[in-house]
C-alpha cells in the first residue's frame, strides 16, 4: 500500500463501497430471526483481536453479529434468537448450527412463537457508517 492511503477510509472509493454494503444500515425485518455466529476462526485465519473490532470466525467478525442482533431488538424486531458459538470458526459453526435452525425453522413452521435473546445478546460493534478522513 502506498503510505498516503495507510488508512482505508482515505479513498472515497472504499469508503462508498463499505457503506453500501453495511448490513446495519438496512431496514430491520420485522419476520422472527435466527442469528449464529462462530467465534473461534483460527483455522478460518481470525488470528488477532484487533482493538474496537475483536474477534470472529474467520468469516464473520462477532461483535459486528452481536450488534446487529441487538440493533433489530432495539428496532422493534422482539422475535431474534442468538447463538455464539465462542470455539468454533465460521464452519466448524454449522454442525451444531445446523440442527439447531432446523428445529428453529420447524416451529416457525409449526406456528410456534419464536424465542428471543433480546436483552440477554452481549454488546457489540459499531455499525455506523464510515465516515471518510483526509490522505496522509
Amino acid at each position: 500500500m502506498k503510505p498516503e492511503y495507510a488508512d482505508p477510509n482515505s479513498v472515497p472509493e472504499f469508503v462508498d463501497a463499505v457503506n453500501r454494503i453495511n448490513i446495519g444500515q438496512a431496514a430491520t425485518p420485522t419476520a422472527p430471526g435466527y442469528l449464529a455466529q462462530g467465534n473461534g476462526g483460527v483455522l478460518e485465519g481470525t488470528f488477532a483481536n484487533p482493538p474496537g473490532i475483536g474477534t470472529g470466525d474467520g468469516v464473520m467478525v462477532a461483535g459486528d453479529v452481536r450488534a446487529l442482533a441487538r440493533q433489530y431488538c432495539a428496532e422493534g424486531n422482539k422475535s431474534i434468537k442468538y447463538t455464539q458459538y465462542d470455539l468454533l470458526s465460521h464452519v466448524g459453526a454449522a454442525v451444531p448450527w445446523v440442527p439447531t435452525a432446523i428445529g428453529w425453522l420447524g416451529d416457525r413452521f409449526a406456528g410456534k412463537a419464536a424465542p428471543s435473546d433480546c436483552g440477554r445478546i452481549p454488546a457489540g460493534n459499531s455499525l455506523a457508517p464510515e465516515k471518510p478522513v483526509p490522505a496522509a
